[in-house]
């Protein structure tokens, strides 16, 4: 069902719609990852990712950043499961820009295209 889903034409919501979609999402946040809408039709707001990765990632330490990429400062180990954290995002943001940002936050060396992001949904009760 869903890649007949990603198959289906885009719908684009208007101004107006995009504007009560934020209210309404807004509304019913509980946490205070709000999102903004700005004058110029761009949104902005605040995603949770959960990084559930099955191999090692190399890290470089903070010192090492800038320098040659597979220098002594790298260190490869496995982050815990459900290893968190909060990005402040745009509507313009590619995928590829909240992967490198992600990768950013956490010092992690390894090439970006090595890694996708996924939607998931849980039910309450789940």
């Amino acid at each position: 069902k869903d890649v007949q889903k990603e198959r289906e034409p885009h719908v684009y919501l208007s101004e107006e719609e995009v504007k009560e979609k934020i209210q309404s999402y807004n509304s019913s946040v509980t946490d205070k990852l709000k999102m903004t809408l700005n004058a110029n039709g761009i949104y902005t707001g605040f995603i949770k990712v959960q990084m559930e990765l099955c191999r090692p990632i190399t890290v470089q330490s903070s010192q090492s950043q800038g320098r040659c990429a597979h220098s002594n400062n790298e260190t490869a180990f496995h982050l815990p499961d459900s290893c968190v954290n909060t990005l402040h995002i745009s509507s313009t943001n590619t995928v590829r820009e909240v992967i490198e940002a992600l990768l950013k936050k956490f010092f992690v060396a390894d090439n970006p295209a090595k890694f996708a992001l996924y939607k998931r949904c849980h039910k309450e009760d789940q």
